[in-house]
């Protein structure tokens, strides 16, 4: 039969190694093994049963060289084994130390965790003794309040419980005859201050408001024309007796004011009066005057107030009237307090253009008496204020 192998073969007919895929000779059986044969057999050659000696030789040291080969690849395997198996465990000693360190940094934030609880906690209890020990200020200062006696010739003892602290300077110097002006913050009591100070006096009060539009006859009365003379508050205070309150004053025209002037220095003013046209100042007419600035112009909060004469300024003890608080604890919880304080406190620091007036601690106290929460005051108050403004309160 013809064969197509593929492998090559040795014919032991011709002797000769025959390629793959080249048909040759046929297949016998020889010793129970099939033998190839072929036509081309000649008589006399080598058979693949018996070489030649240095084919042989040959052979062998082919094998040799394999053996020794195959044992060199063997050390080249081995080597790289060696070497991986080094890599391997460094990478695992390395894992190991990453491991080691990431358990040390979760030890240090749990530790870190636990001190800002401590301080947290260590800052609510100062803040709840902080306010513990206002709440008692503010009962001891209810039980032991201050007590201010007035005492004038020919007219009763008046005594005040709890007076501003502002007031008894003021009264100190309205009794030595002197013209005041109130200056301090929006909301800080100066018009009410006026108002004790002429109850304080048994005084009649009277009040003035200023404005830029104010004409000398708001100040002196008006004359118009067939209905006669229309006195004014100040006229009557002025003439009559009692505590005449010029309320922002630094909000009206400087030349306006300067009618002020001599009825202020000399106490004789000329008024729009025909039957008698001077005024005289009766010996218990006080005028106070309330001002946002010290007459110098206006300032960043205060853009609308005018500078004022320096004769104006003359006539006037300046006092200056900061907000209360002795006077706050008594119109308002701990509470409402404090939160005062720290927003006064934030606008300070950080030279905000804002306010918190004893009125805005009041209507905070309302709030709360009405059961809203402290959030709910903040709320209104910070209503007109920036998003960065308002991040600046802590």
């Amino acid at each position: 039969m013809v064969m197509v192998r593929s492998a090559p073969l040795f014919c032991e007919g011709c002797n000769t190694d025959i390629p793959v895929g080249q048909e040759h000779g046929h297949w016998t059986i020889r010793d129970k093994h099939y033998v190839l044969t072929c036509s081309d057999a000649k008589p006399g050659s080598p058979s693949r049963a018996e070489p030649e000696p240095s084919a042989l030789s040959d052979r062998i040291k082919a094998a040799e060289q394999d053996a020794s080969d195959a044992r060199a690849a063997l050390t080249t395997a081995r080597a790289l084994f060696t070497e991986s198996n080094s890599i391997a465990n460094n990478a695992l000693s390395a894992a190991s130390e990453l491991r080691k360190e990431r358990d040390e940094a979760l030890l240090s934030l749990a530790s870190a965790n636990r001190s800002k609880a401590e301080a947290v906690a260590e800052a609510r209890a100062s803040a709840e003794a902080e306010i513990a020990d206002a709440r008692a200020a503010a009962e001891a200062a209810r039980i032991s309040c201050r007590v201010l006696e007035i005492r004038q010739p020919s007219h009763e003892h008046i005594r005040l419980d709890d007076p501003p602290q502002a007031l008894e300077p003021l009264l100190f110097e309205l009794g030595l005859g002197h013209h005041v002006m109130l200056v301090g913050p929006a909301g800080s009591g100066k018009t009410t201050l006026a108002e004790l100070a002429a109850q304080a006096l048994s005084l009649p009060y009277y009040l003035v408001t200023c404005s830029p539009g104010m004409t000398e006859g708001t100040i002196f009365g008006r004359n118009p024309t067939g209905t006669g003379y229309l006195r004014s508050q100040f006229v009557q205070g002025f003439e009559e007796g009692g505590l005449i309150c010029i309320d922002e004053i630094d909000n009206s025209d400087p030349s306006t004011l300067a009618c002020l002037n001599p009825a202020l220095a000399n106490g004789k003013a000329s008024i729009p009066r025909p039957e008698r046209p001077l005024a005289t100042l009766h010996a218990r007419s006080r005028v106070v005057a309330t001002a946002n600035t010290f007459g110098l112009g206006p300032d960043a909060l205060y853009v609308g107030r005018s500078q004022q004469d320096a004769a104006t300024l003359d006539r006037f003890v300046i006092l200056y009237v900061d907000y209360d608080s002795g006077l706050e604890a008594r119109l308002a919880r701990p509470e409402v307090c404090a939160w005062a304080h720290r927003i006064r406190f934030t606008i300070n620091r950080n030279k905000l253009r804002r306010i918190c007036s004893t009125r805005s601690l009041v209507r905070a106290e309302a709030y709360a008496k009405a059961g809203k929460p402290s959030s709910f005051w903040s709320a209104r108050f910070l209503a007109s204020w920036s998003d960065q403004e308002r991040a600046l309160i802590n």
